[in-house]
């Protein structure tokens, strides 16, 4: 998530500039009713008509793995019982190792230090999934960069299947943006991100300890600037097509030459093609951070197994914001809160936070919405040191010091907000 980079490293890294796309992101607070939680939602078929067979399975069935998640309404399950995600992030995968040497220091530093001593102090923080952002271009075999797409992949591997030895379920979230070894942001999926997921898919399709995060981070809005859906932008996400603004097409590049965006359904049917049944997660817009508008029926999956993906809603809205913005989901469907940041380098740092983030946990809390922060490997986030200290509100200033981490402990591992 690029767009945390410039806030790690105070007064050593410059800011980015700003992701422009022709886009807005808005802020004020939408006027647009969202649909009754007790609302019946039929949903929109991945591919109506179509029948695909699926790939013979290897190993032990999906349905059958007692640790393995499963979506049953609005909840994710485990062996038949309720689960609540509780997950930090780790970003010391993203990059390929040929460019390195071109990320943040944070990220290169995160990269070294990955290994059994970070999953093992997630698990004393009280985390019970781990979250890797995975380089869409490190993966796809079709990307321009010259990167070994096989050892990126071992990489990736090696790294999920240390997360899942050491008792952890895992999100797998396939990322294009800068740090990633992109030298553009790719603001919504295109054929390349269905390349990259028939290379993924299949490796953990029989292991449902495994969720694969379709996205990271739609950069189109999902309202207009008087807070009310974009319906043409809601239609892109779904279904895909030409994405033209000013005369240019906005979602091409060397890697998706033909511009064409590839909607959601698109992206899931690609991914249950592979025979992989695992959970999905569905991005919202504006950078992952809204639903708002979003089509009804929402998607549906031929394995019934979708939960939808939140980032870094905006605190100080309060409830009747987060309500808009994804609440309203919560009664139908599993919502994640797929990554959280409340810290002091937050480039949207706001000094409330510690009064605003306690208020934000009990609505998730209330709601049945499960978490996972951002980041366990960068310190002064979640972290204040190497030995994996918890970063705490207590002096906390925006950009000097302060973050959640003695807040999301308690949280994870005593259901205690303080």
């Amino acid at each position: 998530m690029y767009r945390h980079w410039h806030i790690l490293a105070i007064g050593v890294w410059a800011p980015l500039a700003a992701f422009a796309c022709g886009v807005a992101f808005l802020g004020e607070e939408s006027l647009f009713s969202t649909p009754s939680r007790s609302q019946s939602n039929p949903a929109v078929d991945v591919n109506p008509g179509d029948q695909h067979e699926e790939s013979a399975s290897t190993g032990p069935s999906i349905e059958t793995s007692k640790d393995g998640l499963s979506v049953a309404g609005n909840s994710l399950m485990v062996g038949g019982k309720p689960f609540s995600v509780k997950g930090v992030q780790i970003v010391g995968r993203l990059t390929p190792d040929e460019y390195m040497n071109t990320v943040n220091p944070n990220y290169k530093e995160a990269n070294q230090r990955f290994g059994p001593t970070v999953l093992s102090s997630a698990k004393n923080f009280g985390a019970n999934v781990i979250r890797f952002q995975v380089s869409q271009v490190g993966i796809d075999p079709q990307a321009h960069q010259p990167i070994d797409h096989e050892r990126y992949k071992k990489k990736i591997t090696d790294a999920v299947a240390l997360a899942l030895d050491s008792g952890f379920k895992v999100i797998v979230s396939l990322q294009h943006q800068r740090g990633s070894a992109a030298s553009y942001d790719q603001p919504l999926p295109g054929q390349n991100t269905v390349r990259a997921w028939q290379v993924l898919a299949p490796i953990w399709k029989d292991d449902s300890r495994v969720i694969y995060e379709l996205y990271n981070e739609p950069a189109i809005a999902a309202t207009d600037k008087k807070d009310q859906p974009r319906k043409e932008n809601w239609d892109l996400w779904l279904r895909g097509g030409p994405w033209v603004k000013n005369r240019e097409m906005k979602n091409q590049n060397d890697d998706n030459p033909s511009g064409i965006v590839v909607g959601i359904l698109k992206v899931i049917q690609s991914i249950r093609e592979t025979g992989a049944k695992n959970l999905l997660i569905v991005p919202g817009l504006s950078t992952q951070k809204s639903f708002k508008g979003v089509p009804m029926p929402l998607p549906s999956d031929p394995q019934g197994n979708l939960a939808y993906g939140v980032h870094s809603p905006y605190l100080g809205g309060g409830a009747d914001r987060w309500d808009e913005d994804f609440g309203f989901l919560s009664g139908q469907v599993p919502v994640i809160i797929t990554e959280w940041a409340a810290a002091s380098n937050h480039r949207h740092c706001e000094p409330n936070y510690p009064r605003e983030a306690p208020e934000f946990l009990r609505y998730l809390k209330s709601h049945d919405i499960g978490i996972n922060a951002f980041a366990f490997d960068l310190v002064g986030t979640l972290i204040r040191d190497w030995n994996y200290t918890p970063t705490s509100y207590s002096l906390f200033q925006c950009g000097k010091e302060g973050g959640p981490g003695q807040l999301l402990q308690s949280y994870y591992t005593t259901g205690e907000i303080r």
